[in-house]
């Protein structure tokens, strides 16, 4: 089932907001932890992000890589490290560059080193304090800033972002990727005027590694440079189709597609 609502130079803008707080809350017998943001034009009251454990692989190739889509791999990364901090949850996140080269942006085991002690998610929200908080926000801002100058910028491969997800994959885990979704190597193109119906025909010329059982969050569809116009009309459509076509290929029990996401959209299922 599919729902429907690139990387070389350094982003422009990292951030906008920073999250700074943490409260618990369960809603229809699901743990959930509301985010709180700080920053100029941010609310104080943040998004209500559920409990669970992720797999998140970020794109982080592409010469014309959108600084809003960088912006929100930032904030999406640090809301679901500090709701698997609070839930005891795995967190696995990975940025995958041209050419497949992978870089660690955070791990469970680097969660451990923040996490409060306590029995219950109450408990360790209430502990999880705010030096925490900050020390846990400035690595993973530099993990990515890192994982953005890896690699070569003028190739994206959409399947190594699969093939990174498989790797981590366990049951039960929820996968996000955070990628523009537009495939530029050797053997396909999508950087370029497409016919309707491409989307999904180009897509069938490809494989890409099983998320079979999972639940499949893409975010950052078409989100190019916002000072580069689509090659066409249709682009942003096909990309699309291309990408939720790859989605039901990889045998996803669940396929959610997005341009730009809030938080929210892209951590709940």
């Amino acid at each position: 089932m599919v729902v429907s609502e690139k990387a070389g130079s350094r982003p422009k803008e990292m951030r906008i907001g920073r999250i700074f707080g943490v409260t618990l809350a369960v809603l229809g017998g699901v743990a959930t932890v509301i985010v709180a943001l700080r920053g100029p034009g941010t609310p104080r009251e943040g998004p209500t992000v559920s409990c669970a454990s992720r797999v998140i692989v970020v794109d982080t190739s592409s010469s014309d890589r959108s600084p809003a889509l960088s912006n929100l791999a930032d904030r999406v990364i640090n809301a679901a490290a500090q709701s698997a901090v609070v839930c005891n949850d795995s967190l696995s996140v990975y940025g995958v560059a041209g050419g497949g080269a992978e870089s660690t942006i955070i791990t469970t085991d680097d969660l451990g080193v923040f996490a409060p002690i306590g029995p219950t998610e109450q408990i360790r929200s209430l502990r999880f304090s705010s030096a925490q908080r900050s020390a846990l926000d400035s690595l993973i801002s530099a993990r990515l800033q890192a994982a953005y100058d890896t690699g070569n910028p003028s190739l994206t491969s959409v399947p190594a972002l699969y093939w990174a997800a498989s790797e981590y994959l366990t049951r039960g885990v929820q996968v996000l990727l955070i990628t523009d979704g537009v495939n530029e190597d050797a053997q396909l193109n999508l950087n370029k005027t497409l016919a309707v119906g491409a989307g999904a025909t180009l897509a069938r010329s490809i494989t890409v590694s099983s998320l079979r059982g999972a639940t499949v969050t893409i975010v950052g569809l078409a989100q190019v440079d916002a000072n580069t116009a689509p090659p066409s009309s249709v682009w942003p459509n096909e990309i699309r189709n291309f990408n939720a076509d790859l989605c039901r290929t990889s045998r996803a029990t669940l396929c959610r597609l997005f341009g730009l996401a809030s938080i929210s959209q892209s951590l709940n299922s």
